[in-house]
């Protein structure tokens, strides 16, 4: 949800629908939208298990004119979805087969069901490909790759079928709420999953997502960095006295300032400043930067992150907020995850922070959170690993388990999207920490010695937790069970306190599979990928529009980005890391605006604090795996 004066729009508006109408769906894609189908014509179960199936593209009105029959309900039943008609649950009762009907205006759409025994067959994966299992090969040092390859390397569990009774039943909610759009059963990545076709396709590989990695970085307007191609001198007098002079021009005549140009309300650690105090808070960051000692040419530091840390824009210990209350510390600019790596041109004069560079984003990172290597190569093997050689976090976060002998690795927060190094199994001892490996994942870890100097270090982690070896396959099935990983987790503005805010719950998401996202919202907009601007149609034509997408597209309107997931009853779903909101009018006429601060999902028909539906302000709806 970050925003910044520095943003432009660089594309026409016509320019960027006439090429993302004929990319973003072809002919045939737009025609099958309209044309009544089955979601599956044939469909294979095992005993005792369940899927789902719809008709697709059928008019509210004509969904209760729907008929549904089995050809033999001993080898299949039917249960119809008392809300939707239009979808059925199949539950596979024996060996044999059957025929599903759905009966419409007189026509009927099939779809061929083969039940199986489920017996104890040890399941087995796909051959992989070549382009998934080749071993990248290491580029020599002198010519860094921008973007390594991108090994895929299957690991997610089979999805769970929806059992075939009524939906409320196998979904616990206790004291759980929804927005009044949303049930229990759409809480569930499957249920979303199942409406999808093909939602077990891969739709983009490797070399796909290395491309589309370049394009993004070479784009000025997503202030991108390549570090690995970054110049290793600068200098740093100047660095420095630049920084100095950004306390005055981005912060203190900026952030803190209203268009009238009067400070703003503003309140450190809870405390209220008056004018003074905000003039002499600014002159002390500026002081704390100029009194580093520096040189005309210097060499950058490489460092790697040794916990989940905040990116700050200006050198601040304390909360900033604009009110006594605030929940948004408002210097705060992005997270870095654990091993993050990040180039550093400056430290302050007491050393407690540094100024640098990430991949994304740049700033200030408290210096006892960053591990300084002694060479490039070394920095660059802990982050720039690929395929079986690493470990990605695909849910939520682990915490390390507590350490009696080292503290430095004891509890340590990994973070969603996390990417760690795997232990090469000839360097794997025995135990670590005094624990046996079995049943562990064995990871390095980058930490701090008494110097601030980069040590690595293995730790466990236990394999019930929710990890991908290598980056996850780019299917849709799988970018929802991603996305649905967080629903209810804390927004955090900027990712203050190793949360997320809206932009960064995005491209989290898709940094599971390998891709490098610009870091907010508009920064997004700007990227080279296969995109529908949808600023100036009206709600109709929006609504067309995003039910040509797939789920995962972004969708953003000004202040906020979220994530389509698709349609029911003619209404689009998205899930996102939220602030605030209103019902819809249809559940609640009269507006009323509350805070959120979680991911949610939600229909576009929700409202904002003017009155208008998020439907309405969209602008926006772009798919990183497809080209402009």
């Amino acid at each position: 949800m970050k925003q910044t004066e520095r943003e432009k729009r660089f594309l026409s508006a016509g320019l960027i629908l006439a090429l993302s109408l004929s990319s973003f769906t072809t002919p045939s894609t737009q025609a099958a939208a309209k044309k009544i189908r089955l979601s599956k014509s044939t469909l294979s179960l095992k005993t005792g298990k369940s899927a789902k199936l719809q008709l697709k593209n059928v008019s509210e009105k004509k969904r209760v004119k729907i008929k549904w029959t089995t050809s033999n309900k001993k080898v299949v039943s039917i249960v119809v979805n008392k809300k939707n008609k239009s979808i059925v649950t199949l539950k596979a009762k024996k060996k044999g087969k059957a025929t599903i009907t759905a009966k419409l205006s007189g026509k009927k759409y099939k779809c061929k069901v083969t039940v199986k025994n489920s017996g104890n067959a040890t399941k087995t994966t796909a051959t992989p490909t070549a382009a998934q299992t080749e071993k990248p090969t290491a580029a020599p040092s002198e010519k860094p790759t921008p973007t390594p390859q991108i090994i895929y390397v299957e690991v997610t569990p089979e999805p769970t079928e929806t059992p075939s009774v009524s939906p409320a039943a196998t979904v616990p909610t206790g004291n759980l709420t929804y927005q009044s759009d949303v049930t229990a059963e759409m809480t569930k990545a499957s249920y979303w999953a199942e409406l999808c076709d093909e939602p077990d396709k891969v739709l983009i590989d490797a070399e796909g997502i290395e491309k589309a990695n370049q394009r993004i970085v070479k784009t000025p307007e997503t202030y991108m960095c390549d570090l690995l191609n970054q110049e290793e001198t600068y200098n740093a007098t100047t660095r420095k006295q630049n920084l100095a002079k950004a306390i005055d021009d981005d912060i203190k005549n900026s952030r803190l300032k209203a268009a009238n140009g009067n400070y703003k309300e503003v309140f450190l650690d809870g405390e209220k400043l008056n004018d003074n105090d905000i003039e002499a808070f600014c002159e002390e960051l500026k002081a704390n930067i100029l009194a580093a000692n520096t040189e005309e040419e210097a060499t950058v530091k490489y460092g790697l992150c040794t916990k989940a840390s905040e990116l700050k824009m200006a050198p601040v210990s304390g909360f900033v907020g604009f009110s006594a209350t605030d929940t948004d510390e408002e210097f705060t600019d992005s997270r870095l995850n654990v091993n993050e790596p990040v180039i550093i041109e400056a430290v302050t004069g007491d050393g407690k922070f540094y100024w640098g560079k990430t991949t994304n984003c740049s700033g200030w990172i408290r210096s006892d959170c960053v591990a300084i290597c002694d060479s490039k190569e070394e920095w660059k093997d802990m982050w720039t690993k690929t395929g079986e050689d690493i470990l990605v976090v695909t849910s939520d976060s682990i915490t390390l388990a507590p350490s009696v002998y080292d503290e430095t690795v004891s509890k340590i927060e990994l973070s969603f999207a996390t990417v760690l190094p795997l232990v090469p199994e000839d360097e794997m001892p025995g135990t670590v920490d005094d624990r046996g490996t079995w049943y562990n994942y064995v990871v390095y870890i980058p930490t701090r010695d008494e110097n601030g100097k980069f040590v690595r270090k293995m730790a466990l982690i236990s394999m019930n937790n929710k990890v991908s070896i290598g980056y996850l396959p780019f299917t849709k099935r799988n970018v929802l069970e991603v996305a649905f990983s967080c629903l209810g987790n804390r927004y955090g503005w900027g990712g203050m306190y190793g949360l997320m805010d809206c932009s960064l719950y995005t491209r989290d998401i898709y940094k599971c599979f390998g891709f490098e996202l610009a870091r907010n919202t508009s920064w997004q907009r700007a990227m080279p990928v296969g995109n529908i601007d949808l600023e100036g149609m009206d709600d109709k034509e929006k609504r067309e529009a995003i039910d040509s997408c797939e789920p995962g597209t972004l969708l953003m309107f000004k202040g906020h980005i979220t994530m389509y997931i698709g349609s029911v009853n003619g209404k689009q779903y998205v899930i996102s890391d939220t602030g605030s909101m209103a019902e819809t009018e249809e559940a609640e006429p009269e507006l009323d605006v509350q805070k959120k601060f979680s991911v949610c999902i939600n229909t576009l028909d929700v409202r904002r604090g003017n009155g208008t539906t998020w439907l309405s302000n969209l602008l926006w709806a772009g798919c990183p795996w497809m080209e402009e």
